[in-house]
């Protein structure tokens, strides 16, 4: 079928709900049931819905209905099978205790005012999740005009707000979790980064999905059900089947939806290997494509698709599709072995060359040309703090009972791997509190925990500076358009004492750039493209020039950046 997502779901028409479910393959004679609040969950007073043979739908409505919200879900009777309360696929709202729900009366609508968004290579991007960042959509808004902004950040990659179960598996596509607030909650959070000049960018994953989700239980094979296939033999794990055109479908307009209704600016994609099928594909290729025409020819305008990916094809998805931007997992991983390990390697300096990678600059494809990039992260959620990888702090622990990272010790430590991220070409990712000193410790292989950021440490000495720090890296990377060109000139890698020496260049414009990664501080003979006097921007000294060399002193665990006067 061709889906209207908008006609799909729960609806509000005056003081009752209207509910349409789209069920292929469902035979037409099946009872359908609407049962929910409204009808105080007995079956035997829920709406049943009717087969409407036109639009290949089930519909009905409920009577009228006093104010307030009402959680709602499906059944339905094939014979002598009875399906357990399912979940609304197309649900747009999702209520206390994560099942659908509608409100009466029909909520108000919340301004979204145009945003324009930024070039690709201007931005600099916050990697948030809204549990530990300020808990809900309105604790979010809160704190984005001042914070965020004031801090130069034109960019959030939110963790996923859909309606997800406890173990965090996506249930409904459409609705925001109802933890983080209503969706005229999450518009206005959505308008006040706009209003910010933040762009907003949605993480979706569209492999795994919940055994909750509507269409695992209101079908009673699992041959039957649309979209789905089974991760292994288990029957545990269920994903959304790309190979049906009817997955695909339903994915590509969850996607328009938001980018309609809730004007977000782009995407990025999780576990997108799951859905790999090669770059001439339908899967992840295909719903590139779609989006990327979308934009342009009813949005007049590109949106970002990002995405993450496991497998072995990652240059194939960055290199021969519509996508524009992939998550550099060489770099993170190096760095905290890097940390680990206390050594740096020798061909460290390739993982800040997007053309070393072997990612090309731009995408010529179906008469397109579409803009390529990295996006560089020294964090993630799933892994540990750069301050824990240091070494954490000796008989003390978090809420979690987990152990923290030494601020006190090895927070100036840090410093080298943040300036190798915003001097790298690609888009440097802040992650979530990493700009003051957050220590977090994560237990590899536990269910996921919010851990709330510890805004605390925005007032004690290390937040302070690493606030700062990070406040001058985002206004250099504004500043200077040749680190967000993809010009890098690697001149000399010392690895014996961790020192990398490069250039980044554009036009007429050059930033010669020392790092060391070791703790101690050496003199370092330094090539420069001309004589002169050079200003080190962090640390505000000059540098005479002569013969097209100088010896600067480059700081342990630190850098130095420099500019022609």
């Amino acid at each position: 079928m061709k889906f209207d997502i908008l006609e799909l779901g729960a609806k509000v028409k005056g003081n009752s709900g209207h509910f349409e479910i789209n069920l292929p393959g469902m035979d037409p004679d099946t009872r359908v049931l609407a049962v929910g609040s409204f009808c105080n969950w007995e079956p035997e007073n829920a709406v049943t819905l009717k087969y409407d043979s036109s639009k290949d739908i089930w519909k009905g409505s409920t009577g009228d209905l006093a104010k307030g919200e009402y959680e709602y879900a499906f059944m339905v009777k094939t014979g002598s099978w009875y399906s357990n309360l399912s979940s609304d696929p197309f649900a747009k709202r999702t209520g206390k205790n994560g099942l659908s729900s509608f409100y009466i009366p029909y909520e108000k609508t919340a301004r979204l005012d145009r945003f324009v968004r930024h070039p690709l290579d201007e931005l600099i991007l916050y990697k948030l999740n809204i549990d530990e960042f300020n808990e809900n959509f309105e604790g979010v808004k809160n704190r984005v005009l001042y914070y965020l902004s004031q801090m130069g950040i034109n960019g959030i990659i939110f963790s996923p707000w859909i309606g997800r179960d406890k173990s965090g598996l996506s249930q409904h596509y459409l609705a925001p979790d109802s933890r983080y607030g209503t969706p005229y909650d999450l518009k206005a959070m959505i308008n006040e980064c706009h209003k910010s000049n933040i762009a907003v960018i949605m993480e979706m994953d569209f492999y795994q999905v919940s055994e909750k989700f509507g269409f695992n239980q209101l079908y009673p094979l699992f041959d039957a059900k649309p979209m789905l296939g089974r991760t292994d033999e288990t029957g545990e794990g269920i994903y959304l089947n790309f190979a049906e055109e009817y997955t695909r479908e339903f994915v590509f307009n969850v996607c328009k939806y938001w980018l309609d209704e809730y004007k977000v600016d782009g995407f990025r994609f999780l576990n997108s290997e799951g859905y790999w099928d090669k770059a001439t594909g339908e899967g992840f290729a295909g719903l590139c494509r779609k989006l990327h025409n979308y934009g342009k020819k009813e949005l007049k305008d590109d949106i970002y698709i990002f995405f993450n990916h496991h497998g072995p094809y990652r240059k194939d998805a960055l290199n021969r599709t519509h996508a524009n931007g992939v998550w550099n997992e060489d770099f993170i991983k190096t760095i905290h072995r890097m940390t680990e390990n206390r050594t740096m390697p020798g061909d460290f300096w390739k993982l800040m060359d997007i053309n070393q990678q072997g990612f090309m600059e731009e995408t010529r494809i179906d008469g397109n040309t579409v803009k390529n990039t990295v996006l560089n992260a020294t964090e993630d959620t799933d892994i540990q703090g750069l301050m824990a990888k240091l070494g954490v702090v000796s008989g003390k622990r978090d809420t979690l009972g987990n152990p923290v990272g030494d601020r006190k010790n090895h927070w100036w430590k840090v410093k080298p791997y943040a300036i190798a991220q915003f001097a790298a070409s690609g888009i440097p990712v802040i992650f979530n509190g990493q700009e003051i000193g957050e220590n977090r410790f994560v237990q590899q292989g536990a269910p996921p925990h919010a851990r709330p950021i510890a805004w605390n440490y925005l007032a004690d000495f290390v937040g302070k500076d690493m606030y700062r720090f990070y406040q001058k890296l985002i206004l250099l990377r504004s500043k200077y358009k040749s680190l967000r060109s993809k010009n890098f000139l690697h001149y000399f890698t010392d690895q014996e004492h961790q020192v990398i020496v490069f250039k980044r260049y554009q036009d007429n414009e050059t930033l010669v750039i020392a790092l060391n990664f070791s703790n101690e501080s050496y003199d370092v003979r330094i090539p420069f493209p001309e004589d002169g006097t050079w200003k080190e921007y962090l640390d505000d000294f000059d540098v005479e020039v002569k013969d097209k060399s100088a010896v600067v002193k480059v700081p342990a665990r630190y850098g130095g950046i420099f500019v022609k006067k």
